[in-house]
């Protein structure tokens, strides 16, 4: 199954929040650091930062594109398979029996595109857990609901 293509702009969204980011704190190390405390103009205040911002903005429009080209998924009758990655591929499988918990996380975009992220919180993931992002959201639900049935429960 494919997601949701509005996904991709939930993805550019976050990108290009961490590219400001990223410019910001280059531009206080380069001017506060190399220029103020160390005295140092290797070159001209703001090339640095340019570059960056340039490169991070061409990065925002053509990164989503191939994760989402690149992004599949699969519930299956025993597991959940899913793949995923553009420069290193990913293929995770994570069988019913070892899922414990699962959530339908929206952040704050999500919310406004209404879409929806399923997390699957599995044993002995080490804090890596599976997650299927760009899902809207009543379908998010329904998969949780439909996962939820084949979780089973621990026995005390």
């Amino acid at each position: 199954m494919k997601l949701n293509p509005e996904v991709k702009s939930v993805w550019s969204v976050g990108i290009f929040l961490s590219v400001i980011f990223w410019t910001i704190i280059i531009s206080l190390v380069d001017y506060i650091v190399l220029r103020r405390i160390l005295e140092i103009e290797l070159i001209r205040f703001g090339i640095i930062e340019t570059i960056v911002f340039i490169i991070g903005l061409i990065f925002t429009f053509v990164y989503p594109h191939f994760a989402y080209k690149y992004w599949d998924f699969e519930i299956r009758d025993d597991d959940v398979f899913i793949e995923h990655g553009v420069f290193t591929r990913i293929k995770t499988l994570a069988p019913y029996s070892r899922i414990q918990h699962i959530d339908v996380r929206q952040r704050i975009f999500e919310r406004y595109m209404g879409l929806s992220t399923l997390i699957l919180y599995t044993a002995g993931s080490r804090g890596i857990d599976v997650y299927i992002p760009g899902l809207p959201l009543y379908f998010a639900e329904e998969l949780r609901d439909k996962l939820k049935n084949y979780i089973k429960e621990d026995i005390v």
